[in-house]
């Protein structure tokens, strides 16, 4: 996952794909790493996700403008709306079957 400080590339990157996926997490936040690693499987296996990693602490005013306040937290986007939100308790077997319902749908 590409790491971003960018507002500019996100709003690119979710007007220009059908489904985006922004993973906000911390640099030293030991169950972000954990839940990134399982992310990123799960991206391997649905390859037209596109996604971006945002290090809150690096980017506090992203994460405000989108309502993150604990992580790790995920946000994704299917055809410009915000499909899912996960933050802080993620079940990935649920995040997985909601990542599966939709990609279906689109692709």
């Amino acid at each position: 996952m590409k790491i971003t400080n960018s507002y500019e590339e996100i709003n690119e990157l979710i007007n220009n794909n059908d489904m985006v996926l922004l993973y906000f997490s911390g640099e030293n936040c030991g169950v972000c790493n954990v839940i990134k690693s399982k992310v990123e499987d799960i991206l391997t296996k649905y390859t037209n996700i596109k996604s971006l990693e945002i290090k809150t602490e690096n980017s506090r005013e992203i994460a405000g403008q989108y309502n993150i306040f604990t992580i790790p937290g995920i946000i994704v986007y299917v055809q410009k709306k915000e499909t899912i939100r996960e933050a802080r308790y993620i079940s990935i077997e649920e995040f997985e079957s909601k990542i599966h319902r939709y990609y279906k749908m689109i692709y």
